[in-house]
């Protein structure tokens, strides 16, 4: 329903090895469970060093709204993974987004738009809380 909880989004960015470039320390690897897997304040600290802007933002009808994101690095291998909280915890719903490329410049907006595990047959996606 309309006033069922759903959090807020986290949004880290990771990479996946396609750029040829070094990546910086504070930019995890995707397959890094250990990296990409922090608990929340680690996770956020990470964050700022790649991504500036609001990088926190509470579901709103089912949509979690990005619109002030900038990233601080340019490449051609980015994947966002989103991850939801509850104020700071943590929870087991996890999203993470097909690979993209980050040119010099400003992102418009970015907002999640459906809850993985709302699609019919997605077996890896955890059930919406």
């Amino acid at each position: 329903s309309s006033g069922t909880n759903l959090g807020s989004a986290l949004i880290l960015l990771c990479y996946d090895g396609a750029d040829p470039k070094p990546a910086p320390p504070a930019l995890c690897r995707c397959n890094d469970i250990s990296c990409v897997a922090e608990g929340f304040n680690q996770s956020v600290a990470r964050s700022r060093k790649i991504v500036a802007g609001n990088i926190s933002q509470a579901f709103s009808l089912g949509v979690a709204p990005f619109g002030d994101l900038s990233v601080t690095l340019s490449r051609t291998d980015y994947r966002a993974i989103f991850r939801q909280h509850f104020s700071g915890v943590l929870s087991n719903l996890n999203g993470t987004s097909g690979r993209f490329a980050v040119s010099p410049g400003r992102l418009d907006s970015l907002e999640i738009i459906a809850d993985p595990a709302h699609y019919p047959g997605c077996a890896r996606c955890a059930a919406g809380t």
